[in-house]
Protein backbone atom coordinates (compact mmCIF):
# COMPACT_ATOMS: atom_id res chain seq x y z
CA UNK A 1 0.00 0.00 0.00
CA UNK A 2 2.82 2.44 0.75
CA UNK A 3 3.71 2.26 -2.95
CA UNK A 4 0.37 3.73 -4.02
CA UNK A 5 -0.80 5.73 -1.06
CA UNK A 6 0.99 7.36 1.80
CA UNK A 7 -0.67 9.56 4.38
CA UNK A 8 0.19 13.21 4.41
CA UNK A 9 2.22 14.57 7.30
CA UNK A 10 -0.94 16.21 8.66
CA UNK A 11 -2.83 12.91 8.52
CA UNK A 12 -0.04 11.11 10.33
CA UNK A 13 0.00 13.74 13.06
CA UNK A 14 -3.67 13.02 13.70
CA UNK A 15 -2.96 9.33 14.24
CA UNK A 16 0.41 9.23 15.97
CA UNK A 17 0.76 9.63 19.70
CA UNK A 18 3.43 12.29 20.01
CA UNK A 19 4.82 10.70 23.15
CA UNK A 20 5.79 7.39 21.48
CA UNK A 21 9.20 6.42 20.23
CA UNK A 22 7.72 5.48 16.87
CA UNK A 23 6.53 8.96 16.00
CA UNK A 24 9.48 9.76 13.75
CA UNK A 25 9.18 6.43 11.98
CA UNK A 26 5.53 6.99 11.18
CA UNK A 27 6.12 10.58 10.12
CA UNK A 28 8.91 9.42 7.80
CA UNK A 29 6.43 7.11 6.03
CA UNK A 30 4.49 10.08 4.73
CA UNK A 31 7.61 11.50 3.11
CA UNK A 32 7.89 8.55 0.74
CA UNK A 33 7.15 9.28 -2.90
CA UNK A 34 4.22 7.22 -4.11
CA UNK A 35 3.47 5.61 -7.45
CA UNK A 36 0.18 6.48 -9.12
CA UNK A 37 -2.43 3.74 -8.84
CA UNK A 38 -2.79 3.77 -12.62
CA UNK A 39 0.77 2.41 -12.92
CA UNK A 40 -0.38 -0.78 -11.20
CA UNK A 41 -3.70 -1.21 -13.00
CA UNK A 42 -3.25 0.70 -16.23
CA UNK A 43 -6.27 -0.89 -17.89
CA UNK A 44 -8.64 0.48 -15.23
CA UNK A 45 -11.06 3.25 -16.12
CA UNK A 46 -10.81 6.69 -14.56
CA UNK A 47 -13.93 5.90 -12.52
CA UNK A 48 -12.41 2.64 -11.22
CA UNK A 49 -9.21 4.41 -10.22
CA UNK A 50 -11.16 7.12 -8.44
CA UNK A 51 -13.27 4.58 -6.54
CA UNK A 52 -10.26 2.50 -5.46
CA UNK A 53 -8.29 5.56 -4.39
CA UNK A 54 -11.24 6.78 -2.31
CA UNK A 55 -11.51 3.34 -0.72
CA UNK A 56 -7.82 3.46 0.18
CA UNK A 57 -7.95 6.79 2.03
CA UNK A 58 -5.66 6.55 5.04
CA UNK A 59 -7.95 8.38 7.47
CA UNK A 60 -11.15 6.35 7.94
CA UNK A 61 -13.37 9.42 8.25
CA UNK A 62 -12.19 10.57 4.79
CA UNK A 63 -12.76 7.15 3.21
CA UNK A 64 -15.74 6.63 0.92
CA UNK A 65 -18.73 5.04 2.66
CA UNK A 66 -20.45 1.92 1.38
CA UNK A 67 -23.50 3.94 0.34
CA UNK A 68 -21.33 6.46 -1.51
CA UNK A 69 -19.34 3.66 -3.14
CA UNK A 70 -22.45 1.93 -4.41
CA UNK A 71 -23.66 5.16 -6.04
CA UNK A 72 -20.22 5.93 -7.51
CA UNK A 73 -20.13 6.52 -11.30
CA UNK A 74 -18.05 3.34 -11.68
CA UNK A 75 -21.20 1.28 -11.07
CA UNK A 76 -23.40 3.19 -13.51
Amino acid sequence: ISEISSPSREEMKLLVDKSTDTTEFFLSVCEKETTPLSNFISEASREALDLVSRMLEFIPSKRITLKEALSHPFFK
